[in-house]
């Protein structure tokens, strides 16, 4: 057998062998990109029922200020609650809230960083007054 001839049916053989393994690669395909698919709304149910919660707990029998006194902001976040606000009270209490959900729901960094300078009474008021011109 010349070289010519080896090298044919080296690069026959590879090409076969290439080809076995795209066929067997595009049986799995789709066994891994449903399993991928699965995998991911696992992962994301319990965050999506979370954002729920965030939205509907004032509503709920725990939360224990008026509805009418929370304000929903989201980030970094979830609840400015001006407890007493809407009863007319004399004096309100101003409160931040994040709600958390699931067994090992932790404060993030920044929400951290927001609950300790409360803590430390490194909070103000502020009027900002703009000039516009008429």
């Amino acid at each position: 057998m010349d070289i010519g001839m080896i090298l044919a049916v080296t690069l026959l053989v590879v090409v076969i062998v290439l080809l076995i393994y795209i066929l067997q690669m595009k049986k799995q395909l789709p066994i891994t990109v449903s399993k991928a698919e699965k995998e991911a709304q696992d992962r994301s149910r319990p965050i999506i029922k979370g954002l729920v919660a965030e939205q509907i707990v004032p509503f709920l029998e725990d939360f224990k200020y008026n509805p009418a006194d929370a304000r929903f902001i989201g980030a970094p976040i979830d609840y400015v609650i001006f407890d007493g606000y809407s009863d007319k009270s004399e004096e309100i209490t101003v409160v931040l809230a994040d709600i958390k959900t699931g067994k090992r729901a932790e404060l993030t960094p920044p929400q951290r960083k927001i609950r300790n300078a409360i803590n430390e009474k490194r909070v103000k008021w502020e009027t900002i007054h703009l000039k516009i011109e008429e």
